[in-house]
């Protein structure tokens, strides 16, 4: 579900409610010829109030360097279906995002020539609404609240000014991503981005392991929720999957485990940071041989990343003359049902690891 927001340039929206309510079920067909990914397609106006916007909640479409990425031609079907579903393209330049940005900032942007559409992720409805009322003002242009109930267009400039007088003294500031993140590195995480998805994550290394967070914040009128996405890896076993895959990992899951929840009607960082604590002091006593005995022993043909993570289970294992054996009759031709990913030079690279990581075998 998306929380969904329009502005429009008065000049061109009808003037009258009456007729504004029959032009907006029209324009949200989507039908228009034009590329409706394109901020050019918008009035002067409305293209201001996108550079304003846009800063924050940048388009899933849309470049960071301003060079538009359309990510394809549809029919005004397909446009409907996608709005009817909320689905959601993925950024074009996460690898170019400042490290601070919140993945969730992300917005849908629709652009006709007298209006844009915009679909939010929940989790920033509070922050959407006041930026985009913000912009509004500094474009001079109308803005429609979608979501609200008996929602009116404001196309007066006091009108919208009071709202947002209105809005900042109803609301108080929840906790978010960011002041999640910020807690993380302020207690010795390190925070990386996925240049794919521009979604990020923290690990932390002590001692023999390597813990990692992939946490997700959502906010209802219920309160706040913290998926923390929890997991912890042998430190020895990150070093194989390197060196098999050739190529350095922060962190390669070793199974799969459930995530802890925390759900708050006043999330505090005092909360946070006690969760945090109880959670780091579960992964300091987990116990990863049981772990690493069960990835070591799964089936050949495993999809997916398991393969690695067998081959990584046995180096750290020791099994040396089993990956040997695996390694020889890989060269021979037979793939004992391994995916078609794995090579030879994968098998050779456990042998490697293997040596590296056990002292009797050097």
């Amino acid at each position: 579900m998306s929380f969904d927001l329009l502005v429009f340039d008065s000049r061109l929206a009808p003037t009258k409610d009456e007729e504004f309510e029959d032009w907006y079920r029209s324009l949200v067909r989507w039908d228009q010829p034009e590329d409706n990914f394109d901020p050019k397609t918008s009035s002067p106006p409305l293209q201001n109030f996108f550079d304003h916007l846009g800063k924050t909640f940048p388009s899933m479409g849309w470049s960071n360097t301003g060079a538009h990425k359309p990510i394809r031609k549809e029919g005004s079907l397909a446009r409907l279906t996608r709005r009817l579903f909320r689905w959601k393209r993925q950024p074009e330049s996460a690898g170019e995002l400042p490290e601070d940005f919140d993945e969730a900032c992300f917005a849908d942007y629709s652009f006709s020539k007298d209006a844009i559409y915009i679909c939010f992720a929940w989790s920033v409805s509070e922050q959407a609404l006041h930026a985009t009322i913000e912009a509004a003002l500094r474009a001079r242009v109308g803005f429609y609240y979608v979501n609200a109930n008996n929602a009116r267009p404001i196309r007066r400039r006091q009108d919208l000014i009071a709202l947002k007088n209105q809005i900042l003294s109803a609301s108080t500031r929840k906790f978010a991503k960011a002041d999640l993140f910020k807690l993380l590195k302020e207690d010795g995480w390190l925070v990386t981005r996925d240049a794919d998805d521009g979604s990020r994550s923290a690990t932390r290394v002590e001692e023999d392991k390597v813990f990692q967070l992939f946490p997700r914040i959502s906010h209802t009128s219920d309160g706040t929720t913290i998926d923390w996405g929890e997991s912890v890896v042998p430190l020895k076993y990150l070093d194989a999957i390197s060196v098999i895959n050739d190529k350095t990992y922060n962190f390669y899951p070793l199974k799969f485990q459930n995530g802890t929840r925390l759900e708050r009607k006043n999330l505090t960082r005092e909360v946070a940071r006690l969760e945090l604590d109880v959670i780091v002091a579960k992964l300091r006593e987990e116990d990863l041989s049981v772990a690493l005995h069960e990835t070591a022993n799964l089936p050949l043909s495993s999809p997916g990343n398991a393969p690695l993570r067998l081959l990584a289970a046995k180096a750290c294992r020791g099994e040396y003359f089993d990956l040997c054996e695996m390694r020889d009759k890989m060269k021979s031709g037979n793939r004992q049902g391994f995916v078609p990913y794995i090579k030879t030079e994968h098998l050779e690279r456990a042998v490697k690891a293997c040596v590296q990581l056990n002292e009797d075998l050097k």
